[in-house]
């Protein structure tokens, strides 16, 4: 054993004294040329120096102490607001964007964007932040929404003064129609079962194109279960012919004015194939059940008011497509408790793109 230490420590000696020998070569040689190194690192941590100074950058403080004591004055950054800026950064022809932290939030015309500005300017940091934070998950497109999943939050009702500060007067008129409308529904039925078999009244129109608000309450729930049970249509094994199946036969019964729309089909074809063939294959949070609310996708009440308005539209001579959903408003309150009422997981992706009166706490 000792014969194997001594052998370690000769291996480790040797080692040693070769390293040493080679460093001592490299210290040798920079001392030989240490004027010309010493010149260009001066060189070096000058510019560098100089390029901080003209710089604009963010630092911490600590940082600014320390450039300060080696005689390096730079330039503050000042903290910025929630908007990077209120202005109008044009991005194409009569196309702007309004960008925060370098990120696009909203694209649109110059008055939109001003528009929005205006409106964040009325609001604190807080609610401002709220505002751009669902207004962002609007923007995304469909894809990349699916990729994110759904988070299902607890809404809350919008005070009229902030309708009228987000979503302008068409906002209020929204509101005031679909209120009215559960009001009249409310005070004419005689049971809360009644109420729950029709759920709520979704309202949604174009802030631009219709004037019209279009309102519709879900399909009644027990006239859709004897199709269903007719039809022998399974709910968890749904397709999307079993759905345009499900809108003929309401169209047959007045219940809604026009068959399936083709671009509410194609987000439904999506839709299906995003769900796979356990209706499973969609991200979600924990706290929601995504068979809660039937396992029909595309047959709740903002998707009917949706496929009615895009008809209108259409005949008005307006291209749909994702963008026009972009300037497209709704508002969902239920029958029973007379309250803001959230979009389903299905419902959530098939009319991604249209801002909701809504707000999360």
């Amino acid at each position: 054993m000792a014969d194997n230490v001594g052998k370690l420590i000769e291996k480790t000696f040797k080692f040693g004294i070769d390293t040493f020998v080679k460093l001592a070569e490299v210290i040798a040689d920079f001392i030989k040329n240490i004027p010309k190194h010493l010149n260009d690192l001066k060189k070096w941590i000058g510019e560098f120096f100089e390029g901080l100074s003209k710089a604009v950058r963010t630092f911490s403080e600590e940082a600014y102490t320390i450039f300060e004591k080696l005689g390096v004055t730079l330039k503050k950054v000042p903290q910025p607001p929630v908007l990077a800026s209120g202005i109008p950064v044009p991005i194409g022809d009569n196309v702007y964007a309004l960008v925060k932290d370098g990120k696009e939030l909203f694209r649109g015309t110059k008055k939109e964007v001003e528009e929005l500005a205006e409106k964040l300017k009325n609001l604190s940091d807080t609610d401002a932040r709220k505002y751009l934070d669902e207004l962002s998950n609007v923007l995304i497109t469909l894809e990349e929404a699916y990729k994110k999943g759904y988070k299902y939050r607890k809404p809350f009702l919008l005070e009229i003064d902030e309708i009228r500060l987000l979503f302008g007067e068409k906002g209020v008129d929204l509101y005031s129609k679909v209120t009215r409308r559960v009001r009249g529904i409310r005070n004419t039925t005689s049971s809360n079962n009644k109420l729950r078999d029709i759920v709520l009244v979704s309202g949604i129109r174009s802030k631009k194109h219709i004037k019209e608000v279009i309102l519709h309450t879900n399909f009644p729930n027990k006239k859709l279960e004897k199709f269903l049970s007719k039809n022998n249509i399974n709910r968890q094994k749904s397709s999307l012919e079993d759905i345009k199946k499900i809108y003929k036969y309401f169209l047959s019964e007045g219940h809604i004015k026009y068959d399936m729309h083709p671009f509410i089909e194609k987000r439904l074809s999506i839709h299906f194939e995003k769900l796979g063939d356990f209706h499973n294959g969609i991200k979600h949070s924990a706290n929601y059940r995504w068979r809660r609310t039937g396992d029909l996708p595309g047959i709740h009440a903002e998707v009917l008011s949706l496929n009615e308005l895009l008809w209108k539209m259409e005949a008005k001579g307006h291209k749909i497509s994702n963008d026009i959903l972009k300037e497209l408003i709704g508002f969902n309150r239920n029958l029973l408790y007379n309250d803001v009422m959230v979009r389903c997981g299905d419902c959530n992706f098939i009319t991604h793109g249209i801002r909701f009166l809504e707000k999360f706490i």
